[in-house]
C-alpha cells in the first residue's frame, strides 16, 4: 500500500497563505482600534499644551449666568474652555464652552464665556483650555483639552 501526501510545494504555499490571511486580519483588527493623531505646530497635539498660558477669572453675571473670562496670555489660541467644578474630593467634568461669536481666545486676546451650571460665589474651578489641532485628512481638525494646563480660581462675588 502506497501511502501519499501533499507535495513539499503546495505545503509551502497553504503555509504561506494561512499566515498572510491571518496578519491581514489581525492588522484590520488593530488599525481599527487606533486614533489618528491630532499635530499641532508639527507635533503631537500634547506637545503644545506646555505652550498654552492664560489668566481666568469667574464672577457672577445676570441671572443664573456665571461669567467666565479668559486671557489668553501664551503662543496658541484657546479654542475653547472645560469647566471643572471642585466638590469633596473630586473634579467635576461640566460642559465644553465656547463663545457663541467667535470661538476662539486668540494669543493676547480676552473673552467672556457664559456658564449655567450650578456654580455660586466662593466655589473652586478649574478652567482647563481646548485647543485644535489637525488630522491627517485634509481640513479636518481635532479639539484636545489640555488638562495639565489648568487653571484654578473661585468665583468671586461683585
Amino acid at each position: 500500500m502506497e501511502k501519499r501526501g501533499i507535495s513539499p510545494v503546495i505545503a509551502t504555499v497553504l503555509l504561506i497563505s494561512i499566515t498572510l490571511v491571518l496578519a491581514v486580519i489581525i492588522f484590520v483588527a488593530f488599525s481599527a482600534l487606533l486614533k489618528e493623531k491630532a499635530t499641532k505646530f508639527d507635533e503631537p497635539i500634547e506637545n503644545a499644551c506646555g505652550a498654552v498660558s492664560f489668566v481666568a477669572e469667574a464672577f457672577p453675571g445676570t441671572g443664573n449666568v456665571i461669567k467666565i473670562s479668559v486671557s489668553n496670555q501664551g503662543n496658541v489660541p484657546i479654542y475653547a474652555i472645560k469647566v471643572l467644578k471642585s466638590g469633596e474630593g473630586s473634579l467635576e467634568e461640566a460642559d465644553v464652552l465656547t463663545d457663541s461669536e467667535s470661538t476662539t481666545v486668540p494669543n493676547g486676546d480676552t473673552k467672556d464665556f457664559d456658564y449655567t451650571g450650578d456654580l455660586i460665589a466662593g466655589d473652586e474651578i478649574t478652567i482647563v483650555p481646548v485647543i485644535l489641532g489637525s488630522t491627517g485628512t485634509e481640513g479636518q481638525t481635532s479639539s484636545y483639552a489640555c488638562a495639565d494646563a489648568g487653571y484654578i480660581t473661585t468665583v468671586r462675588n461683585i
